[in-house]
């Protein structure tokens, strides 16, 4: 378990030293949330599926994230049409022709403000109808000139949202912090994605919304390495003293705590623990830390809600 600590602790170190200033490009980009098409006419489950799952790699070559495991306060989705079939005698076989028509749409759910849509126009033929219909949808192209346009318009508008509404935004998260709400807050905050200049005005504010969190979590998590530690499980308890943040009210009883735990474990391994909790509290790690701390409360936040968001719902709008 020792061994465990230390490696995650290493992971800690020169990962948020490397690489975190580079972290907006993967984690915190525009988040579109993805909802798949549901229930169409004319199409059974399968053709259904593969239009899903173009539909999902559409997104991820427009270089959006369509990450559904942060809120978002955009949807896309796609609304499918199946508006002509055509039959023809083609001699031995009968020939059927269909169109489908493919919508894309960008939205605010809040608003119900649609900020992007373009038509797909798909055609295909076949000796059946299914047929028809499926090779239809293998021409359904995943990145084109008319999608990029699309995708780099709808990024403009939102880019254009959060600046024009960053305040907004802020205000709201503070508030749901200051009625400790810290999931929806870290949630909030976390909506804005770090490719757009609100990021910049909202990451102090996550830090400090972050030690305001910590200073009520410092005791749960210090009671937590007690018992660990009465259980003589030392290992467990420094694993739970390691998350606690140097500048809550607890961090001097927490260090008491560390200091028994290493009397029981080896003198390498208390060492090598040291060295690595110091080189991890610098300032730099600390905001990491602290950033991505707040990040995973707001993962966890997001996926313990119900989902409100259903296809029918949007198809009204």
């Amino acid at each position: 378990m020792m061994q465990k600590i230390f490696s995650l602790l290493c992971f800690i170190v020169f990962f948020y030293h490397g690489t975190f200033a580079q972290s907006g490009a993967a984690a915190d980009k525009i988040r579109l949330s993805i909802i798949n098409a549901e229930n169409i006419d004319n199409l059974d489950e399968s053709q259904l599926s593969r239009i899903n799952s173009k539909f999902s790699d559409i997104v991820t070559a427009s270089g959006f994230s369509g990450d559904g495991a942060l809120a978002s306060s955009f949807v896309i989705y796609p609304k499918i049409l199946v508006n002509e079939m055509k039959e023809s005698d083609g001699g031995m076989f009968r020939i059927f022709a269909v169109s489908i028509d493919v919508t894309i749409v960008v939205l605010q759910y809040a608003t119900k403000a649609v900020f992007q849509s373009t038509t797909l126009e798909l055609k295909g033929n076949g000796d059946s109808r299914r047929a028809a219909i499926d090779n239809a949808i293998r021409s359904m192209k995943t990145n084109s000139n008319e999608l990029n346009t699309f995708f780099n318009n709808a990024r403009t508008k939102i880019v254009r949202y959060f600046a024009e509404n960053c305040s907004d935004i802020i205000k709201k998260g503070e508030t749901q912090m200051s009625q400790k709400n810290y999931g929806e807050a870290f949630s909030t905050f976390f909506s804005i994605p770090s490719e757009v200049d609100c990021f910049n005005k909202v990451r102090p504010v996550i830090t400090a919304a972050f030690k305001a969190y910590q200073s009520q979590k410092c005791m749960e998590l210090l009671q937590t390495a007690r018992a660990s530690y009465s259980n003589r499980d030392f290992d467990n308890a420094l694993s739970y003293l390691a998350r606690i943040d140097p500048e809550s009210k607890c961090y001097a009883e927490s260090n008491k705590l560390m200091n028994e735990c290493f009397k029981n474990v080896s003198q390498e391994e208390a060492r090598n623990f040291q060295f690595l909790k110091e080189a991890y509290n610098t300032e730099k790690s600390l905001e990491a830390k602290r950033i991505n701390a707040a990040r995973d409360i707001a993962v966890e936040y997001y996926r313990s809600q119900p989902r409100a968001i259903t296809y029918n719902t949007l198809l009204v709008f």
